[in-house]
């Protein structure tokens, strides 16, 4: 079986440069995407319009934007100009986010989060597919259509991990993009997914699930599952509610508990994982030398249809990155000299 990769960066990953050096090794290895989030520092529509001009093959998922940053019109112009600067290499991935962005960054009332993704996923393939736009305000103007039509159909992935997000992605939705799974909660999900879209969507090809563990290759064990452990801790303690809420209803909820309590004043790269929550790193991170890590990769290609390889957090040096790269690559380049 042909194994599908991608490289994930997290949204504290703000080094250019770094961002450059990674994607272009990551063509060079045969990952098949880069899948660029976007929080409260970079712009990863800009970032991947930058990134769409130095490379030639490896395609691009925003994963994922918010849907309280951006209105459904912007999101289908910004899809098709991406699509365009990319020549047809865009994947458009959309979110609820998270209270703490909406309200704390947007300035806007985190208000029935699904009922919004379902319309703006909805509105933005109207535009898309060359239809106008849905109008709900009083108006007597006559509603538009996007005026530059992508030179390739646009896929929308979502990022949903709840279950009622999950049903509209099931419904609404070409691919699914979580974070912070389990393979155990992968295997449970897809499942359910797949069983409301053939009733939903008797006709659609099955969704595409693109996820998979933090990754670090360092010979060094301990230090690795320190490093993996950083994100996780960060991600726990910093990104408001709903990521540490999905963890623990995936059976970790002492874990997730003992996590925060440890990390009371945390930066993205000082989390620490205590003993009693190491299950964390087990089951989250792929983490120590190339042929153990790429041994735990091998157990995500039974679950995911593309294994998101994430990249160490930031601060971490490049030949950590450089072996991390490496050792996730569908086929396994030697390192460089």
């Amino acid at each position: 079986m042909q194994r599908r990769r991608a490289i994930g960066f997290t949204p504290s990953h703000t080094n250019l440069d770094e961002i450059r050096a990674v994607v272009a090794l990551a063509e060079d290895c045969g990952y098949e995407l880069v899948c660029l989030p976007e929080g409260w520092a970079l712009d990863s529509t800009t970032v991947i319009a930058d990134l769409a001009a130095r490379t030639e093959r490896i395609g691009f998922a925003a994963t994922i934007l918010s849907i309280w940053g951006r209105t459904p019109a912007t999101l289908a112009m910004t899809a098709a100009t991406l699509q365009g600067l990319s020549d047809g290499r865009f994947i458009l991935g959309l979110g609820t986010s998270t209270p703490t962005l909406a309200e704390g960054f947007h300035d806007t009332t985190y208000d029935h989060p699904t009922r919004r993704l379902r319309q703006v996923t909805e509105t933005v393939r109207t535009l898309l597919d060359g239809g106008r736009a849905p109008i709900s305000t009083d108006t007597t103007q006559r509603p538009l259509r996007l005026g530059f039509p992508p030179p390739a159909r646009v896929p929308i992935w979502h990022g949903t991990v709840g279950p009622r997000s999950c049903q509209i992605t099931a419904e609404t939705a070409d691919g699914w993009a979580p974070v912070w799974m389990s393979r155990a909660g992968v295997t449970t999900i897809t499942a359910q997914l797949a069983a409301t879209r053939a009733t939903a969507r008797p006709d659609a090809p099955p969704l595409v699930v693109c996820c998979g563990p933090m990754v670090v290759v360092d010979d060094d064990l301990d230090r690795a599952r320190a490093t993996a452990g950083t994100t996780i801790a960060w991600y726990l303690c910093s990104m408001g509610p709903l990521h540490p809420r999905f963890v623990a209803s995936q059976g970790y909820a002492p874990q997730v508990q003992a996590v925060q309590q440890a990390n009371q004043r945390i930066t993205p790269s000082s989390g620490i994982i205590p003993a009693q929550a190491t299950a964390l790193v087990d089951d989250f991170t792929a983490a120590g030398p190339a042929d153990t890590v790429a041994a735990q990769l091998a157990l995500w290609d039974d679950v995911s249809d593309i294994v998101l390889v994430g990249i160490p957090p930031p601060g971490t040096s490049w030949d950590i990155i450089d072996a991390t790269v490496r050792a996730g690559a569908p086929s396994r380049p030697e390192a460089a000299p």
